[in-house]
């Protein structure tokens, strides 16, 4: 694959860049959230960065496939960057970055309708950049509550079957040595987002049915909702037989159980995935 007998051959390269640096420009305040956002304490898109590489890796695969408008450009990608630039401005006045992140994507989608002809190559790529796109705080604390009280409420009754004296009250779990608070970080929301991108593209990647793709996908909820709910109640069992202190957040445990759990999750869902039909298929499809 030449990318040069595509895109750029076509294009001055002047224009290239100056519609680059533009729009470096125009959404250099959405970077700015976007990288806030990634950076901060507790996120819950540490994942972000992550998200335009893979992207660019799968377009990269199947540029091949992708043909540029010889002659004229898109209407409908017109349209897209028009009304994306439209919602920007609306952002930016009303100061919502949230629907500023959802412009940047439409951006994109206008650009590459504009310039070829049969986008659904890379129609996945495309799409899989929304994951890099955080919730708003609002809606994070929203979603947060009720998945922390449902991992919080099973692993206390599980604790409690294991015979564990546990009383929960609230988000607080009360021990015989002491008291454990399950914060908004540990609810398992944010493993369950950084699950729902790793779904998608296991899902995509995978060379099977529509069904089953979406499947795969679907599955990363219960596997993330669980595996955080195991870890609650291994830092019980810490907690319990060696004292809260060891479990606290910033500690080794506490942080090693995080990365164990998502570890586990994966090695599970890749497990599945072994475990279903599969066929050769495009990944187009």
């Amino acid at each position: 694959m030449n990318i040069k007998s595509g895109f750029l051959r076509n294009h001055n390269p002047f224009w290239v860049i100056f519609g680059v640096l533009l729009f470096l420009y125009i959404y250099h305040s959405t970077f700015t959230w976007l990288f806030e956002r990634y950076t901060a304490a507790n996120s819950y898109y540490s994942h972000g960065f992550l998200i335009p590489i893979i992207v660019i890796f799968l377009i990269y695969k199947n540029y091949g496939k992708v043909k540029p408008r010889k002659k004229g450009y898109g209407k409908f990608g017109f349209y897209l960057i028009l009304f994306s630039q439209v919602i920007h401005i609306f952002a930016l006045v009303a100061d919502i970055h949230f629907i500023s992140g959802l412009s940047l994507i439409l951006f994109i989608w206008g650009v590459a309708y504009y310039f070829y002809s049969n986008v659904q190559s890379i129609l996945f790529p495309l799409t899989y950049l929304l994951f890099m796109i955080p919730l708003p705080l609002p809606w994070i604390k929203a979603i947060s509550l009720p998945v922390k009280f449902l991992v919080v409420n099973s692993s206390s009754k599980l604790a409690t079957a294991m015979g564990i004296p546990v009383l929960k009250s609230g988000f607080y779990i009360h021990l015989p040595n002491g008291m454990l608070l399950i914060g908004d970080p540990c609810s398992g929301l944010r493993s369950l987002i950084s699950f729902l991108a790793l779904g998608a593209l296991i899902g995509y990647l995978h060379e099977a049915k529509l069904w089953i793709r979406v499947f795969l996908f679907l599955l990363v909820i219960p596997v993330a909702l669980f595996a955080n709910m195991f870890r609650v109640i291994f830092l019980i069992f810490v907690s319990y037989f060696g004292s809260p202190s060891y479990a606290s957040p910033g500690t080794p445990i506490h942080d090693l159980s995080g990365i164990s759990v998502f570890i586990l999750g994966l090695l599970f869902v890749l497990l599945i995935k072994r475990l279903l039909p599969s066929e050769v298929v495009e990944l187009s499809k």
